[in-house]
């Protein structure tokens, strides 16, 4: 909106006018405004912080302080709706990745995940990608014994406790019911090249890692069982086996994400068939 500022003739006039141009001046040195033309002027539009910084000037012209209070009125209101939208759309985004029991990425999080890992493993020889896939022995007869309660606290455990056995970088996720993974990196400091390096002793001492910490997660259930005294008490054996891991390495355009993963299964329930021999 431009606004003239033209001469007037009677001393009231010129009054009205030398207010006006007054007012004008004062916008355009405070960026309010931008001149258009000779004696014209357009306001701009500003920020809440910037309005609120300018109602603060005891200089400013006092027809100028009504326009951008309400001014920021409607600014406030525009940036909280701005405001509300991002962080619901962030929020439903959120949802979307995040497992609701456990807390943890879920499947379409480790899919994502997956794809931009390997992207990485196919650009960068020296880091080697691993997909690790977790099943969760005997976890049918702690629901049937103890209650599906009793199974969502395990399950709650077991994303605390293994969660832990890897790298802050590393990814781990809840796929479904009683399934875990996991996508790592595994590389070597210097020249050395990662493509030809053996790290199947790494592995193995992840997979120990992740034993324990089952092992953990258990203890920790049938501490909280044994609160009720009507029920059986759960046996924890550290010896037995609770946990079936396989893994995977990827081979840089070799593999796919569907043949990775693939490997990794069939790693798994090779470990938990040994279970039976």
């Amino acid at each position: 909106m431009s606004e003239g500022i033209p001469s007037g003739k009677s001393s009231t006039e010129e009054k009205h006018f030398s207010s006006r141009r007054k007012a004008a001046e004062y916008a355009i040195k405070e960026g309010i405004a931008e001149p258009v033309e000779a004696g014209a002027y357009r306001r701009l539009d500003l920020v809440g912080e910037d309005i609120k910084k300018l109602l603060d000037d005891k200089d400013m012209p006092e027809q100028f302080r009504g326009r951008l209070q309400k001014m920021l009125e409607r600014t406030m209101q525009s940036e909280k709706g701005a405001r509300d939208l991002h962080e619901s759309k962030i929020h439903a985004e959120n949802l979307a990745s995040i497992d609701a029991l456990t807390g943890l990425p879920n499947e379409a999080a480790f899919m994502d995940e997956l794809d931009a890992r390997i992207k990485h493993a196919e650009r960068f020889k020296t880091d080697v990608l691993y997909a690790i896939y977790m099943d969760i022995d005997k976890f049918k007869p702690i629901n049937d014994t103890y209650g599906h309660g009793a199974g969502d606290l395990y399950l709650q455990l077991l994303a605390k406790h293994v969660r832990k056995a890897f790298r802050p970088d590393d990814t781990f996720v809840r796929l479904h019911g009683d399934e875990f993974a996991a996508l790592l990196f595994l590389r070597h400091d210097g020249d050395k090249d990662s493509a030809n390096t053996n790290y199947d002793d790494e592995i193995d001492n992840i997979i120990k890692r992740v034993h324990h910490a089952v092992y953990v997660a258990k203890c920790d259930l049938r501490d909280e069982l044994q609160k009720d005294s009507e029920q059986a008490p759960l046996i924890v054996d550290e010896d037995e086996k609770n946990v079936s891991v396989g893994y995977a390495r990827f081979e840089p355009f070799e593999d796919t994400k569907e043949s990775l993963l693939k490997k990794a299964d069939k790693s798994m329930y090779e470990a938990k068939s040994k279970e039976f021999e």
